[in-house]
Parts: C-alpha cells; sequence; structure tokens
C-alpha cells in the first residue's frame, strides 16, 4: 500500500527534489545530510510530521514523528508504518484470494485515483471491510475444522 499525497502538497527539500509518498520521505531522510534533518526538525518544529499529518492524513505516525528526538527514530517510527502498510497490503491480498475474489486494481492504484479525497473516514471503512473479509475466511476455515472433527 502506498501512501502518496495529493498533487501538488508533496514535500520539498532543499535541493529542490520531492517526495510525494511515504517511501520516497524515508528514502530522502535516510541520505540527507544531518544537518538539512536538523533544518526541518527542531524543538519548536517538525516539517516531515507537518506533512504527514497534512499532505496524507496521518495524525499517529505524526504524533509518533514530533515525539522522535533524533533522525534514527524518526526513519524507525516511518519504517514501522511502511512495514505496516505492507502488512496489511499482503492480508488484503491474501483475503481477497482467499475469498474467490480477483483483485483487478492494486492498492497502488487505489491510493492513486483517491487524490485528494482521502480522508480519514474512508481509511476506516477500508479496515473495516478487510476486517470483515477476514473474519469471513476464518469463519470459513474455523466452520472447516469443526465439521471435520466432528466427523
Amino acid at each position: 500500500m502506498v501512501m502518496q499525497a495529493p498533487i501538488g502538497q508533496e514535500f520539498v527539500f532543499r535541493d529542490g527534489s520531492n517526495a510525494q509518498t511515504l517511501n520516497a520521505l524515508y528514502e530522502n531522510i535516510q541520505t540527507m545530510p544531518l544537518d538539512e534533518f536538523q533544518a526541518f526538525v527542531t524543538e519548536t518544529k517538525n516539517d516531515f510530521a507537518s506533512w504527514v499529518d497534512h499532505a496524507l492524513g496521518e495524525k499517529l505516525l505524526a504524533e509518533r514523528l514530533r515525539a522522535a528526538p533524533n533522525r534514527e527514530v524518526t526513519l524507525l517510527k516511518i519504517r514501522e508504518k511502511l512495514d505496516e502498510l505492507k502488512a496489511q497490503e499482503n492480508l488484503y491480498s491474501i483475503a481477497s484470494t482467499q475469498a474467490g475474489t480477483k483483485t483487478t486494481t492494486t492498492t497502488e492504484e487505489v491510493n492513486k485515483n483517491a487524490g485528494t479525497t482521502r480522508t480519514r473516514r474512508a481509511l476506516i471503512v477500508k479496515e473495516l471491510i478487510i476486517g470483515i473479509i477476514l473474519g469471513l475466511v476464518l469463519g470459513f476455515f474455523l466452520d472447516r475444522i469443526i465439521i471435520t472433527l466432528i466427523h
């Protein structure tokens, strides 16, 4: 799953390059000089957290970034979120396959098409649907196991 900022809300770095996704932000922070990182993150501001909050709509990650004391912890928090998104994408793919449905669009395509209409509510609904699908799949398998054990 790719978290992508709407067009025009990319994070712009000192050298003029930009990041439109959380992964691109991670890669840029990883390779930028420490003095550039310290220009974006001070005791009174955290430009990365503000961008994650406003452009990506990830308030919880933004809070975690604001609490990060240095670049290493900032990278760790972003990596944890990227890993979480990858795990969710894998679960979504498994649930779709096991439920007998074929997904014709990738999660990345869905996120791209969502553009500026991405809201927190939409993400909650999506997670709810994934939870329901996973519940149905697990229920099906538990039913088969119980039937097998009874007979």
